[in-house]
């Protein structure tokens, strides 16, 4: 339609006056919009309104059936919607946690996030390898889950374990 042409025409004549550098890193948010636009009329649908619209189903699992299997809370709801993003087809989903950067009281503030995430990674292999993958077997059977940190903890202190470490 013509405004998304004088969008584009516009976003294309920007760019093209800025230096080569600059151009380069005004490709991805430009991506980003047009990625936007190719999903625009998948995100009113009802599954992807996971709290609000509890009875919306996909792939044989409603809203309110998915959010019971995750813990209460944000990281949860966020690993919820990832698996509803990958049944529109998304071929990529990250979810963050956070909170784990501790200086101290390790044994009381890690335990909860550590159940936490042990409770959502078991949630979405439960519900990954309950729904049908479009190319064959389940979800579970064609998804990568990467869990990962920006440093560690050794072991080397043999009360608690919990010291920084070099990384991981």
């Amino acid at each position: 339609n013509w405004n998304s042409d004088l969008e584009k025409s516009l976003d294309a004549s920007f760019a093209a006056t800025r230096p080569y550098h600059t151009r380069q890193k005004i490709k991805g948010p430009m991506q980003a919009k047009d990625d936007a636009l190719e999903f625009l009329e998948t995100f009113p649908d009802p599954a992807l309104h996971l709290t609000t619209v509890p009875a919306a189903e996909m792939g044989g699992i409603s809203n309110a059936q998915l959010l019971e299997v995750f813990p209460d809370n944000h990281w949860s709801q966020g690993a919820a919607m990832a698996v509803r993003l990958l049944q529109i087809g998304s071929p990529a989903v990250a979810v963050g946690q956070g909170g784990y950067d501790n200086h101290s009281n390790e044994e009381m503030s890690l335990r909860p996030k550590i159940e936490s995430m042990r409770r959502t990674l078991s949630g979405l292999k439960f519900v990954l390898e309950r729904l049908a993958h479009p190319e064959g077997g389940t979800y579970w059977d064609n998804t990568v889950i990467y869990a990962c940190t920006e440093f560690g903890r050794d072991g080397t202190f043999p009360d608690t374990g919990l010291n920084n470490g070099g990384g991981t």
